[in-house]
């Protein structure tokens, strides 16, 4: 299923927010005490524009490997 989280940023300098990056990570639904990590990305927030809402895909890698 899609997921369409909306994420706002008041109060965060601009240039504050261009030095982080938002980590999102997939976690499977496996079990009570265990979940299993699906895939996971970096989202550097200078990448993007701010001013502007970004709707898009993002390819899931391994946890250590590529970012966005």
């Amino acid at each position: 299923p899609a997921l369409s989280p909306q994420l706002v940023y008041d109060g965060i300098p601009r240039g504050d927010l261009e030095q982080r990056e938002l980590r999102l990570s997939v976690l499977s639904e496996e079990g009570f005490w265990e979940n299993i990590l699906l895939g996971e990305v970096g989202i550097r927030l200078r990448d993007l524009d701010l001013a502007q809402e970004k709707m898009g895909w993002f390819a899931l890698g391994s946890r250590g490997h590529g970012t966005l």
